[in-house]
């Protein structure tokens, strides 16, 4: 919770929206959320629990500094694929073809 939560989230827009409010700057803070967020995984309750913190102090965060000028948006990246640990060479996504409906549009 300290790191995903106070040192890489709470602090950093405190510090930033407290300079930018007092020389009336206006402009945009991006934290980093989690697909976690949304869902929680099995096996990883406290990273599920930081970074559902994060995503709802980013949307409490907005609402406080919106009439300032400073949007606070965050980002949640999604799953990448992963090779197994007896891996065939190819990921597990790899599988499911994807080009010809992304690339045929």
């Amino acid at each position: 919770m300290k790191l995903n939560v106070e040192a890489g989230c709470f602090l950093p827009m405190k510090v930033t929206a407290k300079r930018w409010i007092k020389k009336k700057v206006p402009g945009c803070i991006i934290n980093i959320a989690s697909m976690a967020s949304y869902v929680p995984l099995s096996g990883v309750w406290a990273y599920d629990a930081a970074k559902a913190a994060v995503k709802n102090l980013t949307e409490g965060a907005a609402k406080e500094f919106a009439p300032y000028g400073i949007r606070i948006n965050a980002i949640a990246p999604g799953f990448f694929p992963a090779f197994p640990p007896q891996s065939t060479g190819k990921a597990q996504w790899d599988v499911i073809d994807l080009t010809d409906t992304l690339f045929t549009q």
